[in-house]
């Protein structure tokens, strides 16, 4: 018989097994960012935010799966403020925030102010709030 070419089959079979190793180390990899990715708060705004009275007000809408519940803090190019306790926006759901302004000072005569949302733990929201005078 002609020994040409072809691997041992001892090699066929360690090659096997590394290749299997692997694809159970990748899809581990992939289960664990994806339920990593899931199991957090999505906040986002409902609706816009609203400046009267030398309070912030505006409604958190929670497109994750789990519970939202610390504080909330708005900051503008004048300052932060935050909320004086723990809000709580149940996953699939919402809730209204109030936050009194003692550091944001609105500037005379403007409309509208450009300020970030800061979900503690849960990113960050751009937007821009509506002054209301009256």
């Amino acid at each position: 018989m002609n020994d040409h070419g072809g691997f041992p089959p001892i090699v066929t079979v360690l090659l096997f097994l590394v290749v299997i190793a692997t694809a159970v180390i990748v899809g581990w990899w992939f289960v664990r960012v994806h339920s990593s990715a899931v199991s957090r708060p999505v906040l986002s705004l409902s609706g816009g935010i609203y400046i009267a009275n030398g309070y912030a007000y505006f409604t958190l809408r929670n497109d994750g799966t789990v519970d939202f519940s610390d504080r909330v803090c708005i900051v503008a190019p004048s300052g932060q403020d935050c909320t004086p306790s723990a809000v709580d926006v149940p996953a699939g759901g919402s809730a209204p925030v109030e936050i009194p302004l003692n550091s944001i000072n609105v500037p005379a005569g403007a409309m509208s102010i450009e300020v970030v949302i800061r979900p503690l733990g849960a990113g960050e929201i751009k937007a821009v709030a509506e002054v209301v005078r009256g």
